[in-house]
C-alpha cells in the first residue's frame, strides 16, 4: 500500500541527513540511462534472424500456437534458419505435436516467416504449460540473440478476460473479483530482514496460507512486487533503508537468491487454490538505486525491464491480471501534466528513498502508462491489463481520457478507495472517500464506456473493539451493485489500527474491518442477494 498519510508527510519533511550526492550521482546517472546489458526498445537490431518475443501465448481451447521469426538488418543474401519445439512441462503428444523444420528467405526478402504449432485437444486445466521453440543452423545471416522462445498454453478452467465492463471466465461467465492483498515481496527481500525469505512471515506463516484465504470465499489475490529485487541486480540502498546498511552503500535485492521462485510458488499455489491473481508493480527506483519504498512512478529505467520479463514469464497464465503500477503521484505538476505523465511519461526531482534523507535529489524520467501496456503486449502476453488514476489511484476524473490504447482491448481501471483523508472514524465524512461526490461519477462513467473497474485496494478501522466497518459497509455492496471488483488491504498480522484484515495466520479476522469483510464476501459467495 502507497499509505497517503505516511507519504505526505515524508515527503514533506525537511531533509534530515545528507549524502554524498555528487559521488552517488556521478556512478548512477538516471536520465535517458538504461541499465547495463539492457538494450533500449528503440536501439537498431543487428544482421540476423530471431525470434520475434522472448515468448508467446495460446489458450488450450485454441487450435495452433504461432510463433514469428523476424529478419534484421541486410537482406541482400539468400538465408535460412531451423526451428524445433522442445518439451517443457507442456508435452508433445499430450499438449502440442511436435514441429520441426526449416524456414528460408530469398536475397531480398525481409518478410516475417510464422510458424504455427497445432495444440493437442486435452482436459481443462488451471495455470499454464510451456514448451519452448528454438532457432539453430543459420545461414546466410547470424542467429540473432534471441533464438529460444517460451511457448505457454493457457490453461481454460480457470480464465479471466474483458467482455464490455465486466470480467467474464474462459466460458463467458461475468466474474466478480472479490479478495485480498498479500504484502511482503515488495519490502523483505530487499530490505534485507528477512534474508532467507522473501516474504518474511508477514502473514503468520512462514508463507502465506492460501488455504486460510478461502475460508473467507475469495476468489482472488493480489501480490505486490518490488522491480529491483526482481532483477535481482546489486543497488545503491540511497538511504541506508535495509538491515544492516547505511547510506549509499551497495547491496543485493535478493539476497536469498530465491525471489523470482518466491512470486512462482505464489502464482501456482493460489492458482491451484482456483484464485485468480493480480500482479502488480509496487515499489520501483531510478538507475542503479534499490526500491525502497513507494515513488510517485514506474521508471524508464528498469519498468520496462521488469514487465517484458514478468510478462514474458506469467503471459499464458490466463488467470493473472497485470497492473503496471501500483499508485502513481505527480506532487508539484499542475492537473493536465500530471495527467500526461502519467500516460506518457515525465520527470521528477527525486526518489524516496525509504531511509534519511526521505528524498535523494535526483531527476529521473518516470515511464508512461502506454508504454509499459506496448511493454507488456509485445511479450505476446494477452493477460488483462488493469491501470490506476492519479494521487495514488484515488482520481479517477480524466482517467477515460487519458487512458491507454490496449490493441486487444483487455483494459481496466484500478481505485483505490480508503476513508477521505483526514477524516475521524465514526463521521459522516469517514463514510465517503476522497474525492466524493465526484469520484461515484466518475466511476460510472468508465462502466457506461464500456470498461471493467477493480478496486484493487481498500481499507477501514481494525483497532481492537472496533465495531462496524463504516466505509466498506458502504463501498462494498455500492461496489456490487455496479459490478465492480474489489481487494482489500491486506492479508498481513501486522496489528495496525487500520487496514488489516487478519489477526493471526488462520485468518482470524481483526475486529471492525475484517469482521465485515468477511462476512460480506461470504454472503457473496454463497450467491445471496443482500448482502449489506
Amino acid at each position: 500500500m502507497g499509505n497517503e498519510r505516511i507519504a505526505r508527510a515524508v515527503r514533506s519533511r525537511v531533509l534530515s541527513a545528507t549524502l554524498a550526492c555528487a559521488a552517488l550521482l556521478c556512478a548512477c546517472t538516471s536520465r535517458g540511462s538504461s541499465p547495463a546489458g539492457d538494450v533500449g526498445n528503440d536501439a537498431p537490431r543487428p544482421d540476423g534472424v530471431e525470434l520475434s518475443a522472448p515468448g508467446a501465448v495460446a489458450l488450450q481451447t485454441e487450435a495452433s500456437l504461432v510463433v514469428t521469426v523476424v529478419r534484421n538488418g541486410n537482406a541482400a543474401a539468400p538465408a535460412s534458419v531451423a526451428y524445433a519445439t522442445e518439451n517443457g512441462t507442456a508435452v508433445a503428444g499430450r499438449d502440442f505435436q511436435a514441429a520441426k523444420g526449416t524456414l528460408s528467405w530469398a536475397a531480398g526478402d525481409a518478410a516475417a516467416k510464422r510458424v504455427e504449432i497445432p495444440l493437442v485437444a486435452t482436459a481443462p486445466f488451471a495455470g499454464a504449460r510451456s514448451f519452448s521453440v528454438r532457432l539453430s543452423s543459420a545461414t546466410g545471416v547470424p542467429l540473432g540473440a534471441q533464438s529460444l522462445a517460451t511457448a505457454s498454453i493457457g490453461g481454460s478452467s480457470l480464465a479471466i478476460r474483458v467482455k464490455g465492463n465486466r470480467l467474464v471466465d474462459g466460458s463467458g461467465n461475468v466474474v466478480q473479483l472479490r479478495g485480498v492483498n498479500v504484502s511482503g515481496l515488495e519490502t523483505v527481500s530487499v530490505q534485507g530482514w528477512a534474508p532467507n525469505n522473501p516474504w518474511g512471515g508477514q502473514t503468520g506463516d512462514p508463507t502465506p496460507n492460501w488455504g486460510a484465504m478461502a475460508s473467507w470465499g475469495i476468489n482472488a489475490v493480489r501480490i505486490p512486487l518490488n522491480e529491483t529485487s526482481w532483477l535481482g541486480r546489486p543497488c545503491i540502498d540511497a538511504g541506508g533503508a535495509s538491515a544492516n546498511s547505511s547510506p549509499g552503500r551497495t547491496i543485493n535485492p535478493d539476497p536469498s537468491g530465491t525471489y523470482r521462485a518466491a512470486v512462482q510458488e505464489a502464482v501456482d499455489a493460489a492458482t491451484a487454490k482456483g484464485y485468480y491473481v493480480i500482479l502488480d508493480l509496487h515499489w520501483t527506483a531510478p538507475g542503479k538505486f534499490c526500491a525502497m519504498a513507494q515513488n510517485a512512478m514506474a521508471d524508464a529505467d528498469n519498468s520496462p525491464v521488469f514487465w517484458s520479463q514478468l510478462a514474458s514469464a506469467y503471459g499464458g497464465y490466463p488467470n493473472v491480471i497485470l497492473e503496471p503500477f501500483n499508485e502513481p503521484y505527480f506532487d508539484g505538476l499542475s492537473r493536465s501534466k500530471a495527467w500526461s505523465g502519467l500516460m506518457s511519461g515525465t520527470t521528477r526531482p527525486s526518489f524516496a528513498t525509504g531511509g534519511k534523507p526521505a528524498q535523494f535529489p535526483l531527476e529521473w524520467n518516470t515511464v508512461g502508462m502506454q508504454s509499459l501496456v506496448d511493454t507488456i503486449r509485445g511479450t505476446g502476453a494477452r493477460n488483462v491489463i488493469i491501470v490506476s488514476g492519479l494521487d495514488y489511484a484515488k482520481d479517477l476524473g480524466r482517467w477515460l481520457s487519458n487512458r491507454p490504447q490496449d490493441p486487444m482491448n483487455q483494459l481496466g481501471a484500478v481505485w483505490h478507495a480508503y476513508p477521505a483523508f483526514n477524516t475521524r472514524f465514526g463521521t459522516p465524512q469517514y463514510e465517503q472517500p476522497n474525492y466524493a461526490p465526484g469520484i461515484w461519477s466518475d466511476i460510472q462513467d468508465i462502466l457506461a464506456a464500456g470498461i471493467p473497474v477493480v478496486i484493487t485496494e481498500f481499507g477501514d478501522h481494525d483497532v481492537p473493539g472496533t465495531v462496524g466497518a463504516p466505509f466498506v459497509s458502504k463501498l462494498l455492496p455500492w461496489a456490487d451493485a455496479n459490478g465492480a471488483s474489489y481487494l482489500g488491504w491486506t492479508w498481513d498480522k501486522w496489528g495496525n489500527p487500520d487496514n488489516v484484515l487478519i489477526k493471526d495466520a488462520a485468518g482470524t479476522p481483526t475486529d471492525g474491518y475484517g469482521v465485515y469483510v468477511k462476512a460480506h464476501y461470504l454472503c457473496r459467495a454463497a450467491n445471496s442477494g443482500n448482502c449489506r
